[in-house]
């Protein structure tokens, strides 16, 4: 009987290890970065999955604890796989296990991978096991942008993978930048997805890498050798010399930036770009378009900063951001003449740009960044501000050199500038906010100023205008905008972007260029008439006069001396009056004398005044 029983139970146990297999519909693995939060570190794990016969389970083994946004993901990336295959996730269970057992998983990174493991396993398509990737899966099929990729992207190529798989983002965004820096620092080609079907073409189906990663683009090929020589002539003060400075202080300093990019080999496409840009600043400089040239080498500088910066750690990131901090605060503006008063407004306005820039960096930087993304992201800011202050510095340098009699200005500008601050703030922004801190503290020729940019860049005047309108007006205004160094130069450079939209073949970068050259033209009429403004309620400022302080002992023994010399003065001036005072009186006593001498005639009369006679002759 005991021995039915064992048959029994052994033919049982054949059936169920039978079943079980049966229920394994198929497995997958694949390379997953994670990231360290407390170090800031990346690693590579492995997750495995593993469907089965079911009823819609899903759940993640291996760390300590998942976050409930990593859990979330999961039952998406099989919702979206059961989509795209066309089947029924309810007749199946997913056991994803990630082979990390001493971490907490959190995040909806790993979503991607889980919706092409889910894919593979339902499928047996295998997987390539030489590449990582990282992206959030959205509910249609799409890779969500997330976090870490340059500590990610580190991990891969510390491991030996050959490529990185990372969310498709607009071509021109700072985002996509940042892969850029990325996969040029690491030489590992990384490359964007927009969702489950790209991804699938390099994860399973070999589609080729090369010519598919990552790229952007800093280079503009303006037409330098089709556009004439600057033609709008400054009146008023302009001092033209010193703004052509300003442009070589700026080139200077960019070619300066580049020179330390350019000792990194792995760097050299991103180099040869910005090289590229810089001599066409240096053309369009001799052109006579000062600011033009100087603007596009200001924003050529602040991407190679972001470059040269890029592989700081989060405490070094942070030191470099309170050091340009720390710059800007630095700088004292010179007194205000009545020949400097407009380099000395442009210096102010560039320091108040770059403080608050800096600020605003230092802040962000403490409450968000954390990881090493967030660092480039902020050394952007941190360049742009670094530059802002430079080119404060030297305008403020340049007014000392200009010099002239210290004005003020009239009380009357407060409400002028009232009126620009407060049409201003209807165009949110940097100019609007540090328009507003100007007029508080009182400077209101910065705030005129200030405003005078919230309204022309940042106003959406040119919204309803075909191409043709924002260039006639561009042209017409441009024309009558040059009182004053500013409104030429911006005028100058609204005739630049005239040229390049009327040269260009391409339409969409002419109507960019229309754009520009129109918004440019309006900042030109607005700081050509204002400049009239702030000249006309210039007034020669009051004398102060200051005493360098002294101590109260040092005071009293400067007393002291004093008395005595006054005391001695007036004990000299009483004797000299003595003396005068008795040969006086000797000279009455004498003369009383002789006269008595001369009523009793003397026996020796006649001799002395036949001796006298003798004397005379």
């Amino acid at each position: 009987m005991k021995f039915k029983y064992y048959c029994l139970s052994f033919l049982i146990m054949i059936m169920l290890a039978g079943t079980m297999h049966a229920q394994v519909v198929g497995t997958a693995s694949i390379h997953a970065p994670a990231l360290i939060a407390y170090n800031n570190t990346g690693i590579i794990t492995t997750i495995n999955l593993t469907v089965t016969r079911g009823d819609g389970y899903v759940n993640i083994t291996g760390p300590i604890s998942v976050g409930s946004s990593t859990l979330n993901s999961s039952k998406d990336a099989v919702n979206y796989a059961a989509k795209y295959l066309g089947i029924n996730k309810d007749d199946y269970n997913f056991t994803y296990v990630i082979n990390d057992r001493n971490a907490s998983v959190s995040g909806p990174s790993a979503g991607m991978a889980m919706t092409l493991l889910a894919i593979s396993s339902l499928t047996h398509k295998p997987l390539l096991h030489n590449f990582t990737l990282t992206g959030e899966i959205l509910p249609n099929g799409s890779i969500g942008e997330i976090g870490g990729v340059y500590d990610k992207v580190s991990a891969a190529k510390r491991e030996g993978l050959k490529f990185v798989l990372v969310p498709a983002v607009p071509s021109t965004s700072f985002e996509n930048e940042i892969y850029y820096i990325i996969e040029l620092r690491f030489n590992i080609p990384v490359i964007p997805v927009a969702n489950i079907s790209d991804a699938m073409g390099y994860a399973m189906e070999g589609k080729p890498i090369s010519g598919n990663e990552v790229k952007y683009s800093f280079y503009t090929n303006y037409h330098l050798n089709k556009i004439p020589n600057a033609s709008l002539s400054c009146i008023g003060p302009c001092y033209n010399n010193y703004f052509k400075g300003l442009t070589n202080f700026t080139l200077n300093m960019t070619s300066s930036e580049l020179q330390t990019l350019e000792s990194n080999p792995l760097l050299y496409n991103a180099t040869s770009q910005f090289s590229g840009l810089l001599n066409q600043s240096k053309e369009l400089s001799g052109k006579g378009y000062y600011y033009a040239a100087a603007d596009i080498a200001f924003l050529d500088y602040a991407n190679i900063y972001t470059f040269v910066n890029s592989n700081q750690s989060i405490p070094e990131g942070l030191n470099t951001v309170n050091a340009v901090e720390s710059e800007c605060n630095s700088i004292q503006a010179p007194k205000m003449t009545n020949n400097n008063f407009l380099y000395r407004i442009g210096g102010e306005l560039r320091q108040l740009w770059g403080e608050y820039t800096s600020q605003s960096t230092s802040e962000e930087y403490n409450a968000t960044t954390d990881d090493s993304d967030g660092v480039i992201r902020n050394m952007y800011d941190a360049g742009v501000s670094n530059a802002w202050c430079g080119a404060a510095s030297y305008m403020y340098n340049a007014s000392s050199a200009i010099g002239g009699l210290n004005y003020t200005t009239n009380s009357s500008l407060s409400g002028i500038a009232y009126k620009v601050v407060e049409n201003a703030s209807n165009y949110p922004g940097i100019y609007t906010t540090t328009a507003i801190s100007a007029y508080k503290s009182g400077n209101y020729p910065l705030a005129i100023y200030d405003g005078a940019y919230a309204y022309a860049i940042d106003g959406n005047s040119s919204s309803n205008m075909t191409e043709s309108e924002m260039l006639n007006s561009s042209k017409s205004i441009s024309y009558n905008s040059t009182y004053g160094i500013w409104a030429t130069q911006f005028a100058n450079e609204a005739m630049f972007y005239y040229y390049e939209a009327k040269i260009t073949d391409n339409a969409s970068q002419s109507e960019l260029y229309a754009v520009q050259s129109y918004h440019t033209a309006l900042l030109a009429n607005e700081l050509s008439n204002y400049s009239k403004v702030i000249y006309d309620n210039l007034k020669v400022a009051p004398v102060t006069v200051t005493t360098s302080s002294v101590s109260y002992s040092g005071i009293l023994l400067v007393d002291i001396a004093l008395f005595m010399v006054l005391a001695l003065a007036v004990i000299i001036a009483i004797l000299l009056v003595l003396i005068v005072k008795i040969v006086r009186i000797e000279s009455r006593i004498s003369e009383l004398s002789d006269s008595h001498n001369r009523s009793r005639p003397s026996p020796n009369r006649k001799a002395r005044n036949t001796k006298r006679f003798k004397n005379k002759r």
